[in-house]
């Protein structure tokens, strides 16, 4: 599926992760990496490895019919990935957003997310979309709010490490986060979606 600017010019395209996906060591070493070097904006935090990655895509992505990720290549190489898994109640959950290499476009990763949804609404019989990042993701807050989310819900959460892995376990709502971080839920109508704003 191409990806286009506001002057409808081309500017990439993404791919969906599929089986053969599993035999492409170039692309599960690229997701590895990416990974790692965006850690800490994860709910789960961890040493990600090939053997790792490879399995989850088997086991937990490739199993889930309701749930595809999204390869976003620039006009020279994969730059990043995107996500979404259909939810009941005619929703659908936007998950897996990472940029792990600089695009040419700067509005790559934003172009890219807005199609997919614009797809999805097309496609798909939703009322609209949610998502969920940590209130230190600022990137991932400013492209969300740009084709229309808005924050709906704000828990407290406090980070957990254990054998060399962190996760972050949620908070009453009357607490604040001794580490001043927060789970936001941003929600989109489907009649708020933007498409062309930048």
């Amino acid at each position: 599926m191409d990806v286009k600017d506001q002057h409808e010019t081309v500017i990439g395209k993404v791919t969906p992760i599929t089986v053969r996906t599993l035999d492409e060591p170039s692309v599960i070493e690229a997701l590895t990496r990416w990974r790692n070097a965006r850690r800490k904006h994860f709910f789960t935090q961890f040493e990600a490895t090939p053997e790792r990655t490879r399995r989850w895509l088997e086991t937990v992505v490739l199993t889930d019919p309701t749930r595809l990720i999204l390869i976003v290549h620039s006009l020279r190489q994969p730059i990043g990935h995107l996500g979404f898994k259909i939810r009941p109640e005619r929703l659908v959950e936007l998950d897996n957003m990472l940029r792990g290499e600089k695009p040419d476009h700067l509005e790559l990763m934003f172009r890219a997310n807005a199609t997919m949804v614009q797809w999805l609404f097309a496609n798909f019989d939703l009322q609209g979309a949610y998502m969920y990042t940590l209130n230190t993701n600022t990137r991932a807050l400013e492209l969300h709010y740009g084709i229309g989310f808005k924050l709906k819900e704000s828990s407290p959460v406090k980070k957990i490490e254990e054998d060399g892995e962190a996760r972050y376990v949620t908070l009453p709502h009357d607490k604040e986060s001794p580490d001043g971080l927060y789970f936001y839920k941003l929600e989109l109508r489907r009649c708020d979606f933007i498409l062309h704003q930048g």
